[in-house]
């Protein structure tokens, strides 16, 4: 709990407007960008919304820190733990805001730093599917 707790401090959380472009029949709406999907979970984050936080993760999502020692642990399983464990650390750090700087986007894996307003850092990976958050990984905050 203590290693999950120093990860969400040292971690930031993100919505993007959905872009249409036309075909020969109709426009269709094209999938948001990881980035994008990322960028939403952090606003819910900076919203202290859990639930917002968990209608954007999959149900089989799962985040990972990686320990200094370089070993990733799996810390969070689901979005029902994904909304409870961010309930209870938001009662805690009742003015948490976070930030993303640096990010590289793809159509699957997004990365970049999660910059704490006023704390710490942390390079984190998000995959992407379908418009949902699958896994991410946290490296250790700087």
């Amino acid at each position: 709990m203590r290693g999950i707790r120093r990860l969400w401090a040292a971690s930031l959380f993100p919505f993007a407007i959905g872009l249409t472009f036309p075909t020969a029949h109709a426009q269709q709406p094209t999938e948001r960008s990881a980035l994008s999907v990322a960028q939403a979970l952090v606003d819910a984050f900076n919203d202290h919304n859990p639930e917002a936080m968990a209608v954007l993760v999959s149900p089989d999502f799962e985040l990972y820190y990686f320990d200094d020692d370089g070993v990733a642990r799996l810390a969070i399983h689901g979005p029902e733990q994904l909304a409870a464990e961010m309930t209870a650390y938001f009662s805690n750090h009742p003015s948490v805001q976070s930030t993303i700087a640096d990010a590289v986007d793809g159509p699957v894996y997004t990365s970049f730093r999660e910059q704490i307003v006023g704390g710490q850092s942390s390079l984190a990976v998000y995959e992407v599917r379908e418009g949902l958050i699958i896994r991410v990984w946290y490296y250790p905050a700087e």
